[in-house]
């Protein structure tokens, strides 16, 4: 698994409809462009996710992550059902979109926005029940998502996306210190 540590200048905030400029995101896939602009301050205003913008010293809006609280069902996990003998379902924390602005990709801020999904899942965790944190991952993503630790939900096929997990202990086990408590 990689490291975690990335350094660049990029601060997050939770998302507020008023102070975001939309229009400056240019994600370059419409769905996702479609999405900041109508339907991330609906789908908060609803509580059905939080959004965390990414913003570079300039207030320039780079990143947007998007996550939510989600269930897998026992049959789609990688592991034994034994392991989860009361269990039909298992909580976890699902990342709905990780966009850096087209203008900006290739400056590890993918990585600093991943790293600030951890972070959040890692506080989360702290708090109530998660099992890990899962994504479904677009195919030509999955490689940047396996150097962090997740793995396949399922076996990989051919669909446009693939359902990863970061498990909680894969996390525990490889950074321990990230899991103390502070009250």
């Amino acid at each position: 698994m990689t490291k975690l540590a990335v350094s660049n200048n990029l601060n997050f905030f939770h998302y507020k409809k008023d102070i975001v400029r939309h229009n400056d995101f240019q994600a370059g896939v419409n769905a996702l462009d479609l999405y900041v602009k109508k339907n991330m301050s609906q789908n908060e205003e609803r509580n059905l996710s939080r959004h965390y913008i990414g913003i570079d010293g300039n207030e320039t809006f780079i990143s947007l992550l998007c996550l939510s609280t989600s269930v897998l069902r026992l049959k789609d996990l990688n592991e034994p059902a034994d392991s989860y003998p009361s269990f039909n379902e298992l909580p976890t924390i699902k990342i709905g979109r990780l966009v850096v602005d087209r203008r900006f990709r290739k400056k590890d801020y993918g990585v600093t926005t991943l790293k600030k999904a951890i972070s959040i899942f890692i506080e989360i965790s702290k708090k109530i029940g998660a099992i890990g944190l899962t994504v479904d991952a677009k195919n030509d993503a999955t490689t940047f998502y396996e150097k962090y630790g997740f793995t396949y939900l399922n076996k990989r096929d051919e669909k446009k996306f693939s359902p990863m997990i970061l498990y909680t202990k894969t996390l525990r086990k490889n950074h321990p210190s990230l899991f103390e408590d502070s009250v």
